[in-house]
């Protein structure tokens, strides 16, 4: 019963507010240019632009809305939804946003897409008041797109909203809508309330085409109900209207009676059911659609009552009975689950194979193939079972178990390998398993190890176990596991799955003293997971026994980087009150693990604490050093002063230059350059220590580059050693590139990547190259880079480097090299930034280069919309004449169209309009063509584009 809603005014919004900005202003103005000149595609294109480059413009809803309706003015119903859909959801005032959310409702009706058209117009009915002209219209249409959806309860709701909103006189929405609510509460359950909508329906339009039927459904529903007078009454009113329900009206009766019995069926006991039906049958008025229905109940209430023999004749006589095929499968599958039930599987296939070939597309069409399936599995002939399986759908809700049947039947034919891969497909690779994926995990371990493949049985087992520690199938998995791990020769790892197959419990534990020492040994060895597994058996034991072993997890923990447990443990031993030895030990690595991460406050106060208790420990003057450094990396440069001057006095050799070469740095952090530069100095002219000494040097011409004084810094970096050396160079050299000495540069830090390594080389490869660039060297510039690139892609200086190869490479005449690199450059590259533009300009003359138009289309294309001046204009060119190129003419026109309208360049505006005229004509668009040739001939008469149009054309 379709009815159509009023016809929604076309009328579009206005600017609501003024415009953000210029750029925002321009973009406008395109679009509406466009759309004046009837370039809907265009247009719409460009409002859409506008949305996305300008998302809080208050003219954000309106662009989107002029979009929708120049999509819909090109017959283009997709892209008319996704405008719509943008114009509803931009937040703020947006007048039309009820019309545009029953226009979006209307399409995606159309489209089928009632989910989506239900959110529409429910939004649509949430924000319009109570006597809005589109509520009844509305409502109406979503209560449709709930009932396709199956989401009854709420069509229902829907229907009878829209028909209290239709207040006028002929019913409209009222009508249809009560009828539609009737189906939807009989859909739920609600009888009643549905003859009551029925009867509603009717009456609210007695003269409407559907009160006839609405008055026979009333009658229906109430014999449904047992109200037999009710009936009477409706289906007299029903029978004076004429017509096809009226002549209907004689068989209700009979059909009621049926409906007492399917009601029957559903509340009462099945002997009651088997009792009323054999009464309806023997009654002899029922027609044969009747007569199966009634067949059917029986032969269901007698399965219940455990006679499979009488269900089975019962089951016959219905299918024999049936009208249609609906009716017939039902029954057939009846018979076929009754005589499964006897165990003739050979009849039972006749009659699953029956409904297959006479019942078409009938529902039960998977249930029958499983049937099948399950008769042959109960007769084990798995190859005709395998292929009934494989008959199930995959989304049908038997198809897992139709899955497992045939990784059995595999199992059972011997085939272990089909078998094993069949059960694993049935174990979801993440999330939840449920029992058939549980029995499928273990019969794969089982399937894989007769398949020979130990290695997969073991990983199907172990999996298992992770999953399933308490799972039914545990054991034999466990098993399985121990036997694939025998197979491959690891005996003692066998024993333990064994072990826990048989009896679930570890081997007994050694003694205490002899697992502490063993997890000693392990330390010695470097074995710290194993370590710290035999002290986690210790921890409960008392007295020292436990304290040393949670002092051994700890180290473990902190060995293997889990510095998180380490301190837990360390920190939860000391809260325990542990002494001596283990407490200077654990203080020790608290200070240690703190320095590690970078908590200094920590690492002080463990240090601080070690001291305090443990003056005269052998480690106490490392602690002291280590208080230094959290003192110094906590920005407490006078507490570290304090704490490392007194160990210069006191340290010898080498301890004496660490502390000293430590110092030295937190008197630069101290804001105090001249003292350190003089305890950089004593290092470096004095110290025992080579490396510190190095690192002094470089310090020293570091903080001399920092003044500026290249001069005075070049002794103590040429005079670094060692593994600094590299870096030494590589600071002087990029100073002398700073400097613009790039001669002497290249020298350096030539002599610098001899040394260098990791990011450093690659720092000192950029400095090369660019030195070697800007003396004209570019391959051998070239040579550098792409070694920096190749090596270090993710160095901070290879981005710039990409910029400078592509340009080196471009300089050499190899394009695509050039485009790959400065495609790299611009991936991550600052919109707006000067260098940005000059890579993309690049990349776009190397990929014209190559012709490669897409890509230099690309290219350009950022260019025009990331700036506003002349190159832009020309990029913006660029890019119409790329899509002429490849014969896209209505991009060029649209490229060449928002160039005439955002740039007043005299060079490229009259070349564009003259391109953009060109491509209407070919694109048989004369009017369009026209009116740029004679804007053209206006605006630039004297360019050389005008020239070459000539005298104005007729009959263009």
């Amino acid at each position: 019963m379709p009815f159509s809603p009023r016809v929604l005014a076309p009328v579009l919004l206005s600017g609501l507010l003024a415009a953000q900005d210029s750029r925002a202003d321009t973009r406008w103005q395109v679009a509406l240019g466009l759309q004046q000149r009837s370039l809907h595609e265009e247009a719409a294109k460009g409002f859409a632009r506008f949305a996305e480059e300008f998302p809080s413009d208050p003219r954000r809803a309106e662009a989107q809305y002029r979009a929708g309706t120049s999509w819909v003015a090109l017959g283009r119903a997709a892209e008319a939804v996704a405008a719509l859909q943008k114009a509803v959801a931009t937040p703020g005032v947006f007048p039309l946003r009820p019309e545009a959310r029953y226009r979006l409702g209307q399409l995606h009706r159309e489209a089928k897409r009632w989910a989506d058209a239900e959110a529409c117009l429910g939004a649509l009915l949430q924000e319009v008041p109570a006597d809005h002209y589109l509520r009844a219209a509305a409502g109406f249409a979503r209560g449709e797109c709930l009932r396709e959806a199956g989401r009854d309860a709420e069509a229902l709701d829907a229907f009878l909203a829209a028909a209290a909103a239709d207040r006028e006189a002929e019913g409209a929405h009222a009508v249809p809508a009560l009828y539609q609510a009737a189906f939807a509460a009989l859909r739920l359950g609600q009888r009643e309330a549905a003859a009551k909508h029925f009867l509603a329906a009717a009456e609210r339009a007695p003269a409407h085409t559907a009160a006839t039927e609405c008055l026979y459904r009333a009658g229906e529903v109430r014999l449904a109900l047992g109200d037999v007078a009710g009936a009477d009454e409706a289906f007299a009113r029903a029978a004076k209207g004429g017509g096809e329900y009226a002549a209907r009206a004689g068989e209700a009766r009979a059909r009621a009676r049926v409906a007492g019995l399917r009601a029957l069926e559903e509340g009462g006991r099945p002997e009651d059911v088997v009792r009323s039906a054999r009464d309806l049958l023997g009654r002899g008025d029922l027609g044969p659609g009747l007569r199966a229905e009634v067949g059917e109940c029986l032969g269901r209430a007698l399965l219940a009552t455990g006679d499979a023999e009488g269900a089975h004749r019962a089951y016959v006589d219905a299918a024999e009975a049936a009208p249609d095929a609906v009716l017939r499968g039902e029954a057939l599958y009846g018979a076929c689950l009754a005589l499964h039930r006897l165990g003739r599987h050979a009849d039972a296939r006749a009659a699953a194979e029956t409904l297959l070939r006479t019942c078409p597309e009938h529902r039960l069409h998977a249930h029958a193939w499983f049937a099948i399936g399950e008769s042959w599995f109960a007769e084990r002939r798995t190859e005709p079972a395998l292929a009934a399986f494989a008959r199930v759908p995959a989304d049908h809700a038997l198809c897992r178990k139709a899955q497992a049947r045939q990784a059995w039947c595999h199992y059972l034919a011997g085939e272990h390998g089909r078998a094993a891969e069949a059960f694993a497909a049935l174990v979801p690779a993440q999330g939840e398993v449920d029992t058939v994926g549980e029995e499928a995990l273990a019969m794969a371990a089982v399937a894989w190890l007769a398949a020979g493949q130990p290695d997969a049985a073991l990983r199907a087992a172990d999996r298992y176990r992770l999953a399933f520690p308490q799972g039914t199938h545990l054991a034999r998995s466990e098993r399985v596991a121990a036997r694939a791990l025998r197979a491959k020769g690891e005996a003692k790892a066998a024993a333990e799955r064994l072990a826990r197959a048989e009896a679930g419990e570890r081997d007994p534990a050694r003694r205490g003293e002899d697992r502490l020492e063993r997890a000693d040994l392990l330390v010695e060895q470097g074995r710290f997971r194993d370590a710290a597994a035999v002290y986690a058996g210790l921890r409960g034991e008392s007295g020292g026994l436990g304290q040393r072993a949670g002092v051994g997890a700890a180290w473990c923990a902190f060995e293997l980087g889990d510095d998180e447990v380490a301190r837990r443990e360390a920190e939860g031993l000391l809260a325990a009150g542990v002494e001596g030895d283990n407490e200077a030990r654990l203080l020790d690595l608290l200070a240690i693990l703190h320095l590690r991460n970078q908590r200094w406050a920590e690492a002080g106060s463990a240090a601080q604490r070690f001291l305090a208790r443990h003056a005269a420990h052998p480690r106490a003057a490392e602690l002291r050093y280590a208080l230094g450094v959290a003192q110094a990396r906590a920005g407490d440069a006078e507490g570290a002063r304090r704490t490392l001057r007194p160990l210069v006095e006191t340290a010898q050799g080498p301890q004496r230059d660490r502390v000293l070469h430590e110092l030295a740095h937190v008197e630069a952090k101290a804001g105090d350059a001249k003292a350190a530069e003089a305890a950089f100095r004593t290092v470096a002219d004095t110290g025992e220590d080579a490396e510190l000494r190095d690192d002094a040097h470089l310090q020293l011409g570091l903080a001399a580059l920092g003044r500026a004084e290249l001069a005075a810094a070049r002794p103590h970096l040429e005079a670094v050693r060692g593994a600094l050396r590299g870096r030494a160079l590589l600071a002087l050299g990029g100073a002398l590139v700073q400097q613009g000495d790039d001669a002497a540069a290249v020298a350096v830090l030539e002599s610098a990547l001899a040394t260098l390594r990791g990011d450093e080389r690659g720092e000192g490869l950029y400095f090369a190259g660019l030195a070697r660039q800007r003396r004209g060297g570019h391959a051998e510039a070239a040579a550098h880079l792409g070694e920096l690139l190749r090596t270090h892609p993710g160095h901070a200086r290879a981005r710039e480097a990409r910029l400078v190869l592509g340009e080196c490479e471009l300089a050499r005449g190899d394009a695509a090299r050039a485009a790959a690199w400065l495609e790299e450059y611009l991936k991550d590259a600052p919109a707006g930034s000067p260098d940005t533009a000059r890579g993309l300009l690049a990349l776009g003359m190397a990929r014209l280069a190559r012709k490669e138009h897409a890509a230099a289309e690309a290219a350009f294309t950022k260019v025009a919309r990331g700036r506003a001046d002349a190159r832009a204009a020309e990029a913006q060119y660029r890019i119409g004449e790329v899509r002429a190129a490849r014969g896209d003419d209505a991009g060029a026109a649209e490229a060449w169209l928002e160039l005439t309208i955002l740039h007043d360049h005299g060079e490229w505006v009259p070349r564009a309009l003259l391109g953009a005229g060109r491509c209407y004509e070919r694109l048989g668009r004369k009017e369009q063509a026209t009116k740029l040739f004679e804007e053209l001939r206006r605006r630039h008469p004297d360019s050389p584009q005008a020239a070459e149009l000539g005298p104005k054309r007729r009959g263009v």
